[in-house]
């Protein structure tokens, strides 16, 4: 039996990964016989691959098959024509004009750049989408911060910048944001809760971005981080931010770790773009805050008031974010914490879960893989960064594809690329170049 497995509990909460799709008739028929309470799932659950990969083809985005030709190189149908060349040329020459990441990752990180660009290739301007499923055609902001910084990482900044952009123009005037947009800037009504994490993921995005423009970057999001840094400190006046849904996508009616996290994220990153007095001492006051509230376990909730004790005991794979590259310095304990976590959410296959409170069903959620990676990869633990790597690469689809799980029994599920995966996995082969 794992680690892991020793500390569930029966009559976990049920609770699964995004919420991507889900009938209207459906949803009206469950919400006329359920209620919403704090930590409560309606996501359905994903136990099928949906597709290898994604191809260009004739001018579109298409899924592809196993048996799906490709043209040497490329993400690109190999269909025989000369269009297919030339589109193959085309994103051959976006290749090289980044980095192209040499040594061991090489085909790993070079199949998720070019998943990135073909997710991308559906918009006028590169605007990666989470992934080529209906319910995962959209711009989530927290996706979309891990990709601008994986762009610029690589070399394609003003891509970086633009998918930026378009966050700077669909933000909302007190500095809030839709849960996820359509590629023309749509906000999407679907229900979904107010996620007060995109202000600091893409706050946090912008700032690396910059590092890798030379402060070039500043000047074409001002807009984005005065908005941002606003709302920040507006939902931080008072101490820490109200509850809010989070990476986990639930309703929440206390404050969890991935919300707190995200808003220091934001408020240290705003800092080091735009400088003030008020900024540094507002950053101090709510790192103080998280201590006081979530260590030394760093789990889940702080104060919660509605939840069962092994709710507030459940570790969250969200403080990794309490580390760098998301801080400046590591939270104090926070390191510690992330360590034990590396136990406690252990999947059968080899990859992490978003947490103890989530599904008991040994699926590993390659998100939180790879974002893992990617910490350890920054935080000096390059030994489990090529271990978390190599489970990574072992468990991609039959086109190299990153997928959004992977089954107790290691096998892809659910949609494949996933964006945010190919995102943190290129960064995290990048901070070990580094």
């Amino acid at each position: 039996m794992s680690a892991r497995s020793l500390t569930h509990h029966r009559g976990r909460r049920i609770s699964s990964g995004r919420w991507r799709a889900i009938g209207l008739a459906a949803l009206a028929a469950l919400l006329a016989t359920s209620t919403l309470l704090s930590g409560t799932s309606l996501y359905p659950v994903r136990t099928t691959l949906f597709h290898q990969g994604v191809n260009l083809e004739d001018g579109a985005v298409v899924t592809a098959t196993s048996t799906t030709a490709r043209i040497a190189g490329t993400h690109v149908t190999d269909t025989g024509t000369q269009a297919a060349l030339h589109t193959a040329q085309a994103q051959l020459r976006w290749l090289e004009e980044g980095t192209v990441l040499s040594g061991q990752w090489e085909q790993l990180t070079t199949d998720a750049l070019l998943d990135l660009h073909v997710l991308g290739s559906g918009s006028a301007t590169l605007l990666p989408v989470a992934g080529w499923r209906a319910a995962w055609r959209y711009l989530w902001p927290r996706d979309s911060a891990a990709v601008a910084v994986a762009l610029a990482a690589t070399g394609h900044t003003a891509d970086a910048i633009a998918l930026l952009q378009f966050f700077q123009d669909v933000q909302r005037e007190d500095g809030s944001f839709a849960a996820r947009y359509t590629s023309d800037g749509a906000e999407v009504a679907d229900g979904r809760a107010e996620q007060s994490d995109s202000a600091g993921w893409l706050l946090w995005a912008v700032a690396r971005v910059n590092e890798y423009t030379d402060g070039a970057a500043l000047s074409q999001l001002r807009s984005l981080v005065d908005r941002s840094t606003e709302y920040l400190l507006t939902i931080t006046a008072t101490g820490l931010p109200p509850a809010s849904s989070d990476s986990w996508e639930m309703q929440e009616t206390d404050l969890t770790l991935g919300t707190a996290a995200t808003a220091l994220m934001g408020l240290e990153a705003a800092r080091e773009l735009v400088p003030t007095a008020a900024l540094e001492e507002r950053a101090t006051q709510l790192r103080d805050q998280i201590v006081a509230a979530f260590a030394p376990t760093f789990q889940r909730y702080a104060h919660p008031t509605t939840l069962t004790s092994w709710q507030r005991q459940g570790a969250d794979a969200n403080v990794a974010l309490l580390l760098p590259p998301f801080q400046p310095t590591a939270v104090p304990g926070a390191a510690a914490a992330w360590e034990k976590s590396l136990y406690l959410l252990r999947e059968p296959a080899g990859g992490i879960s978003p947490g103890e409170g989530w599904r008991d069903d040994g699926v590993t959620w390659m998100p939180q893989t790879t974002l893992y990676a990617w910490v350890a990869a920054v935080n000096g633990r390059e030994d489990l960064a090529q271990n978390l790597l190599a489970f990574i690469e072992g468990h991609t689809t039959e086109l190299g594809s990153i997928s959004e799980k992977v089954s107790k029994d290691g096998a892809p599920l659910s949609v494949a690329p996933l964006g945010w995966a190919a995102a943190n996995t290129i960064l995290a082969v990048v901070a070990l170049e580094e």
